[in-house]
């Protein structure tokens, strides 16, 4: 299911998903039954940090 802005509805729609090539999900583009038109539903990943906190050398 995808909202689509243009008609307002939540509707089924022929999706096809778009991976990185890591294999991660980057986006899902869907076209909208109703009106037929193109809708992107992005995948947001929060960024990741490197390392984590003060390193101390023992």
């Amino acid at each position: 299911m995808i909202y689509c802005p243009k008609c307002k509805k939540t509707t089924t729609s022929t999706t096809h998903q778009y991976h990185d090539s890591k294999g991660k999900l980057i986006r899902t583009e869907g076209v909208c039954d109703t009106c037929q038109q193109t809708q992107v539903v992005r995948h947001y990943q929060p960024k990741k940090r490197i390392g984590s906190g003060p390193a101390f050398v023992q």
